[in-house]
């Protein structure tokens, strides 16, 4: 069953009496959150509920009073054409900025319903408005968080990698304009060369498997110089599969997080509109289709800030809001941490209460004041901070400007990082430099009569000197004598294998012995295949021993055995400083085999990348 409230057209008197079915749902209408009113085709109020009137700040009296005169000139004027609209038939929703008789200033989202008697005829529209203004408010202030906060917030397609959002910091860091991120594959057709490869797939695999996860790599600048990024990447799933990644790009080049309120008001909120919902859907379908428009918007207002809180939230640095007066009115959670404060313990304190001591207190209004006053570009500030349990920390503050419509700054927005221990370190460093001071001073000391007992020493080497060329002599002569003793042992370890350790009767081993003694005595590199147990190794010796270099000890390298990272290094060598952990020069087998033979066991076991510059040294030399 359809009701209807009582109307009037132009001109008219109502004629019924009250019905108590209206009064009923009137009194619903009434204690609704939602702001409704009823106005007439001459302008006029006819109903108005609680909601309706107290955002207007209005007694309850309203009904017959002009439209003009409740409002004031400038709202009238605002929505006088949209109201024109609806009394023409149309269904009218906008948004827009209404500033209420010349005080206060609102975003609000306004409907006008055509009302129409029991035919076709227009006899006044149904108002909603739903007052956005501190959801707007709060979109704004996240947005300029993260604009504050030096780091590059994204978001992008998971199959296509298009960008649907890229903060304004990029153009900054990289130097690209903004539109040139949304552009089709602007992102990997911009990583260096060295990792484009490697970064894709290491999104592409990650993607699948994780839900967060983060990598370095290089950007190309617009400049032609390369930056370097570490992306923190959040990966959002639907059936298991991603749709949408999230992260922030940092810039690491010179080594260099929002509450959860809106959540739990949106709910809420949820609630009473769903029993408002509940209680208007016999009243007017368009009405009801209205309120889920207005949900609607609210929840995109809502996932909007809630973008911008999740981003915040995974900064590693303090940072804080806080007003002119120094009262602190945003923080985030690692700057809770940092202070040892509950999460939301710091908002509504000032920024001068964490002061370590007094001194600095002053110092440190003196300075905000004057960034107030005269608003200079900003330089890091250095201080000390005193955490809820008295630990005291060394501090670097990085401030900004937040500023109203006009241009006016209204407060500062600050990155706190902690560099107490970088503060001990350098504290550590002046120590150790003053006591090498204090060592060389004596060093230079025992030197100096260290210099005079050289002297005295020389005199007496000179004296010694003789007898270390006697000595020297009879050195080389033992050395004569050890080379024709190694001869003759290695002469004997070969009588003692006995035939060289192989033992054969068939044709076949005598085929294979004389396939290797034709080329034991060249400098091919020779393939020996076989199953576990068959003697390939023995077969190795055999040709090393009947080869121009059986005086040399042949090396033997087991390649199933080398882990995968060291197996390029133990093959090669390196170069003192090549890698991270490379503190000193290593030689390689192939080196220490020079003039020798090699023998590589399970060659098969190596990666395709070690074979392929193994084939290079084999083919090459």
């Amino acid at each position: 069953m359809t009701t209807t409230m009582p109307t009037r057209s132009a001109g008219s008197a109502e004629t019924s009496a009250p019905d108590p079915g209206i009064s009923s749902f009137r009194d619903i209408v009434d204690a609704l959150p939602t702001m409704i009113a009823q106005i007439d085709v001459d302008l006029r109020y006819r109903f108005a509920n609680a909601a309706y009137r107290e955002f207007l700040r209005l007694p309850a009296g309203i009904t017959g009073q002009r439209v003009r005169d409740v409002l004031g000139e400038s709202a009238y004027a605002t929505i006088l054409p949209h109201l024109e609209k609806a009394l023409s038939g149309e269904l009218v929703t906008f948004e827009t900025n209404i500033v209420l008789r010349g005080k206060t200033e609102h975003f609000c989202r306004v409907s006008y319903v055509p009302r129409r008697d029991g035919g076709s005829r227009i006899i006044g529209v149904y108002v909603l408005v739903s007052d956005l203004t501190e959801l707007k408010r709060n979109e704004q202030r996240f947005q300029r968080l993260l604009e504050s906060s030096g780091a590059i917030p994204w978001e992008a397609d998971a199959k296509t990698w298009q960008f649907t959002y890229v903060g304004n910091q990029a153009s900054k860091i990289l130097g690209y304009p903004i539109e040139r991120w949304y552009e089709q594959d602007f992102w990997p057709q911009h990583i260096h060369h060295d990792d484009r490869e490697s970064a894709i797939r290491l999104c592409e695999t990650s993607s699948q498997a994780m839900t967060d996860y983060d990598f370095e790599y290089r950007m190309l600048c617009a400049d032609g110089h390369t930056v370097w990024l570490h992306d923190i990447v959040n990966v959002e799933k639907l059936n298991g599969e991603p749709v949408t990644l999230r992260g922030f790009m940092i810039d690491i080049s010179e080594r260099k997080q929002a509450e959860e309120d809106l959540r739990a008001a949106h709910d809420e909120l949820e609630e009473r509109v769903r029993h408002a919902t509940k209680a208007l859907a016999s009243a007017n379908a368009e009405l009801k289709a209205e309120i889920g428009e207005r949900k609607k918007t609210e929840e995109e207002l809502r996932l909007s800030s809630e973008h911008y809180r999740n981003l915040l939230e995974t900064i590693p640095h303090g940072i804080e809001e806080n007003e002119i007066s120094g009262t602190i009115v945003l923080a985030n959670p690692a700057h809770h941490k940092q202070y040892e404060y509950a999460e939301g313990a710091l908002i509504g304190t000032s920024i001068y209460d964490h002061v370590a001591d007094a001194s600095e207190r002053k110092a440190l209004r003196e300075y905000s004041d004057r960034l107030a006053r005269e608003q200079p570009t900003p330089t890091p500030y250095f201080g000390k901070r005193k955490t809820r349990t008295g630990k005291v920390l060394d501090v670097q503050i990085d401030w900004n400007y937040l500023r109203n419509g006009e241009g006016h700054v209204t407060g500062f927005t600050s990155i706190v990082t902690d560099i107490t221990a970088r503060k001990r370190a350098e504290e550590e460093l002046r120590e150790s430099h003053d006591e090498l001071e204090t060592r060389v001073r004596e060093r230079t000391n025992e030197l100096s009569a260290a210099n005079e007992a050289l002297k005295t020493e020389v005199i007496q080497r000179k004296q010694a000197e003789q007898e270390l060329n006697k000595a020297l002599a009879e050195v080389n002569s033992l050395q004569r004598r050890l080379e024709v003793e190694n001869r003759y042992l290695n002469s004997e370890v070969r009588k003692q294998l006995g035939d060289d350790g192989i033992i054969e009767q068939s044709d076949a081993m005598r085929g294979v012995l004389a396939q290797a003694a034709q080329v034991a005595s060249t400098s091919s590199s020779v393939l020996i295949l076989g199953e576990t147990g068959v003697g390939k190794e023995v077969m190795a010796r055999w040709i090393h021993d009947h080869s121009p270099r059986r005086e040399r000890p042949m090396v033997k390298v087991n390649c199933a055995a080398l882990p995968a990272s060291l197996i390029e290094a133990e093959l090669f060598g390196r170069e003192k400083g090549a890698y991270t952990g490379a503190i000193s020069r290593q030689i390689g087998r192939f080196e220490i085999a020079d003039g020798s033979t090699v023998f590589l066991d399970e060659i098969g076991d190596l990666p395709p990348e070690i074979q392929t510059k193994l084939l290079r040294v084999l083919q090459d030399g």
